[in-house]
């Protein structure tokens, strides 16, 4: 019979701290947390108002708010919304939006069939149809980032606020 013999091998800590915080951000952002906030609103606003019309939609809510990221380090300013359309073919739906998008100077990072995800500078966009509840679902997130003093003050005194600015 043949034996196999393994050799426990240990991971360093640095690779788990290096493990860990690949999905966190040291950097700190060039912007200042309101001026972020305004970029990914601004971000949402003119996605929501291209997808509008192209597809006739109407009847928009959105809310976001700030997040820690994970990992524990930085924070990102995250949000969603719902719009309502009339009925039609989502693929030939998706496409018509995700045409108006990029030709507003988006690019286009869609991997999963169905969607529409796109980005902006360090902003990223998705938008989807939604078969239960017949409505147009779109969330948006900026980057991971650190705060500094004022700006982190700012970020963590964060709570959930409707974004009414989002109607076109």
């Amino acid at each position: 019979m043949l034996t196999l013999r393994f050799k426990r091998s240990r991971i360093p800590l640095s690779v788990w701290v290096l493990l860990l915080l690949a999905g966190c951000s040291w950097g700190r952002d060039h912007r200042s947390a309101q001026a972020t906030e305004q970029a990914v609103i601004d971000a949402a606003r003119e996605t929501m108002a291209l997808a509008a019309g192209v597809i006739g939609g109407s009847e928009f809510k959105a809310g976001a708010r700030w997040y820690i990221c994970s990992g524990g380090i930085g924070q990102h300013y995250d949000g969603g919304g719902i719009m309502k359309a009339p009925k039609g073919d989502v693929s030939l739906q998706l496409e018509a939006i995700r045409s108006a998008v990029v030709g507003a100077g988006f690019t286009d990072i869609t991997q999963v069939k169905g969607m529409v995800t796109v980005k902006r500078d360090d902003i990223i966009l998705n938008l989807n149809y939604r078969q239960f509840d017949k409505v147009w679902r779109i969330s948006f997130r900026s980057h991971c980032y650190t705060y500094p003093r004022t700006d982190k003050k700012w970020v963590e005194s964060s709570v959930y606020k409707e974004l009414k600015s989002l109607t076109p």
